[in-house]
């Protein structure tokens, strides 16, 4: 997968994306692993989050999944 996102992660990743939503952790891995958060990459045994991206699905309102 190419990274169409700048390389600025968030920092605290997913763990911090769950906290900002209010979405837990495994709910976010099963959306990224259905293909519905292209803006996180797993890297070894972590996942990491691209900002850029992160912020502009919080800005568009989809957070339901």
């Amino acid at each position: 997968m190419v990274n169409r996102y700048k390389n600025t992660f968030l920092e605290g990743g997913i763990n911090k994306m769950s906290e900002i939503t209010g979405v837990h952790r495994n709910r976010l891995i099963r959306a990224y692993q259905k293909g519905q958060l292209p803006f996180i990459q797993k890297v070894g045994a972590q996942y990491v989050v691209f900002e850029e991206g992160f912020r502009k699905w919080l800005k568009s309102g989809d957070v339901s999944e």
